[in-house]
């Protein structure tokens, strides 16, 4: 989708009636904003709970978090519970998430970047046409 194919400016936060629109208000930002609305409605009632709650915000979620939740967990913040506000088949209420594995494949080739011809430069998908009978 280009920028011209916008019904609004996506850049920029704008309210109509009931409803955000902008670049992801529907994503971990419209989520994070419920989050500490609620934090601070805790704050404001006087609610006491049953233990500590932090806050915590993290990048690379949709990449298995290893410059966020898991720096957070190696700091020793390991939590009991979390509540994620991905709006994901609402409502959804999970108790695992399906993990990331990460692993290096080498093979040969020419590097080209994605924006340019990479008809030479995909050696996998040469391989594959080379053994194809």
């Amino acid at each position: 989708m280009t920028e011209s194919e916008w019904e609004r400016e996506p850049w920029t936060v704008t309210q109509e009636g009931d409803t955000i629109y902008g670049r992801g208000v529907a994503d971990m930002k419209g989520g994070l904003g419920a989050i500490l609305l609620v934090l601070e409605a805790i704050e404001e009632t006087g609610v006491e709970l049953g233990g500590d709650l932090i806050f915590q915000s993290v990048v690379e979620e949709e990449d298995g978090g290893i410059g966020g939740a898991l720096s957070v967990l190696e700091r020793g913040y390991v939590p009991d519970a979390a509540v994620i506000a991905e709006p994901f088949d609402i409502p959804n209420i999970g108790i695992a998430s399906a993990g990331v594995m990460y692993f290096r494949v080498e093979v040969p080739g020419k590097s080209v970047h994605a924006a340019g011809d990479m008809r030479e430069s995909m050696p996998l998908e040469m391989q594959r046409r080379s053994t194809k009978r």
